[in-house]
């Protein structure tokens, strides 16, 4: 799921906590596919039991704001993510971070969209991370914007006028 949803959802909650989180919670806003991905991330962020009962760090993330939810936010990836902060965030290359998300088992398919979460989960915890995890984090590679860039001008060129 995207960082976004996460945070916009973590703001719905704001409206009150249930006692479990289901698709009656989430069904009216979000899509199937998208309320499942989104309970996969409660799951796994240890922010709600296997059944959807919410934990007391979600009622705190809910329930803080500014500071205090940067730190909390913080408290969580460090704890999910402990293997990726084992790594220099500071420093680290791209490959470095590429190297420790496949470590933990994370597969090509999913690997820009877990990178994705965490970096922006980062940056709303106040996490400085480095310009190499940084760069390039928007559209596509150099290689594969050249060749889209040169595919944009043939058709401009074959194009009748």
């Amino acid at each position: 799921v995207s960082y976004r949803t996460f945070r916009n959802f973590l703001e719905l909650l704001k409206e009150g906590l249930p006692s479990r989180i289901d698709r009656s919670v989430w069904g009216p806003r979000y899509s199937g596919t998208t309320g499942q991905q989104l309970m996969m991330a409660l799951k796994s962020l240890h922010l709600i039991s296997d059944s959807g009962v919410p934990t007391q760090k979600l009622e705190e993330l809910v329930n803080s704001t500014g500071t205090q939810r940067q730190l909390k936010i913080k408290d969580i990836l460090e704890f999910k993510y402990s293997d990726i902060f084992q790594i220099d965030l500071i420093r680290a290359t791209r490959s470095q971070f590429n190297e420790s998300f496949r470590s933990v088992g994370i597969n090509d398919g999913m690997l820009n969209k877990c990178q994705l979460f965490f970096i922006q989960a980062c940056q709303d915890a106040g996490i400085e991370l480095s310009s190499y995890i940084l760069a390039r984090r928007h559209g596509l590679s150099a290689p594969k914007r050249a060749k889209k860039i040169q595919a944009s001008k043939r058709a401009l060129l074959l194009r009748p006028s």
